[in-house]
C-alpha cells in the first residue's frame, strides 16, 4: 500500500456536513483546493510510514481519524530528524506497546501520541445534539438570506422531531421571502434581522435572517457563540499520567 489517499477524480466541491460524514470520506473526496493541500501533505508524510504498517494506520484514519493523524503527525518529525522509528515496539516491563521507539545513535524514546480534550460525555453528547440541528437547518432553502443561529436550547433528554423543525422553519422562511422580498441594503452590513422562534416539548430554537448577496451552498452565516477559559492542562496531565503507567519503567539508570 503506498498512499493514504488513493488517486482518483474527485468533484465534491462541497464542504462537510456536521455529522453523517467521517472526516477520512470528506478528505478522501474533496476537490476543494486546501483539502487538496492538505490530503497532498498526508500523502507524503504517510509515505514515510513503515509499509508493514501502513494498512493499520490507514484502517486507524478510517475509524478514528484524529487519533490516527497524531501518530502520523508524531512519527513525521523524527524522521526528518534521523530518528528510526519502530512502530508499536515491546516493551520487556508491560504486556502494552507504545505507538513508536525512536533510535538515534545511543538516543532511544518511547513515543505516545494521545488525544485530550478537556470535553466530558455530557459535553460531546449536547454537542453532537446541537450538530444535528445544524445539518438540519442547512438543508433549508433560502436564497436571500443568511440563517444566524440565536438560540438552541434542550428541554428534555429525548431527540429532537428535525423533520418537523425544518418543516416548520422552511414555512416561515418563504412567508418572509414573500412579505420582504430581496431588500438588501446598499452597504451590505447593515442587516435587516428578522427573528424566528421554534419550541415544543423537547427543544426551544431561535434564528434570524438577514441579507445575502453571495452565492453559497448553506444558508447558515453564524453559529451559536461562546466563550471558553483556560485550556487543556488537567487532561493532558491526566493523558500523561495514564499513559506513564502503562508500561512500568522505561528508565534505565
Amino acid at each position: 500500500m503506498g498512499k493514504l489517499f488513493d488517486d482518483k477524480v474527485r468533484n465534491n466541491l462541497e464542504y462537510a456536513p456536521h455529522k453523517k460524514y467521517s472526516t477520512f470520506e470528506f478528505y478522501d473526496n474533496s476537490a476543494i483546493e486546501e483539502f487538496v493541500t492538505a490530503r497532498d501533505k498526508l500523502n507524503c508524510w504517510f509515505s514515510n510510514y513503515p509499509d508493514i504498517e501502513k494498512k493499520q494506520l490507514r484502517r486507524e484514519f478510517q475509524s478514528n481519524f484524529d487519533s490516527a493523524f497524531f501518530e502520523l503527525f508524531i512519527h513525521e518529525p523524527f524522521i526528518r530528524l534521523g530518528f528510526t522509528l519502530t512502530v508499536h515496539p515491546t516493551v520487556l516491563s508491560s504486556t502494552n506497546k507504545p505507538d513508536f521507539l525512536a533510535k538515534k545513535g545511543e538516543v532511544e524514546i518511547y513515543l505516545e501520541a494521545r488525544l485530550a480534550t478537556d470535553e466530558s460525555n455530557e459535553d460531546r453528547s449536547l454537542k453532537s445534539k446541537r450538530e444535528l440541528i445544524y445539518d438540519t437547518i442547512n438543508q433549508l432553502i433560502c436564497p436571500n438570506y443568511w440563517i444566524s443561529i440565536e438560540e438552541i436550547d434542550f428541554l428534555s433528554n429525548n431527540q429532537a422531531k428535525l423533520n418537523k423543525i425544518k418543516k416548520f422553519l422552511q414555512y416561515e422562511i418563504n412567508q418572509r421571502e414573500l412579505q420582504w422580498g430581496v431588500t438588501i441594503s446598499g452597504d451590505y452590513y447593515r442587516r435587516e434581522e428578522n427573528y424566528i422562534s421554534y419550541i415544543d416539548e423537547n427543544i426551544k430554537i431561535v434564528v434570524s435572517l438577514f441579507p445575502c448577496s453571495i452565492e453559497r451552498s448553506r444558508p447558515i452565516g453564524s453559529y451559536l457563540g461562546g466563550s471558553f477559559m483556560g485550556g487543556c492542562e488537567e487532561s493532558i496531565r491526566s493523558a500523561i499520567k495514564d499513559k506513564a503507567y502503562k508500561y512500568g519503567n522505561l528508565v534505565t539508570v
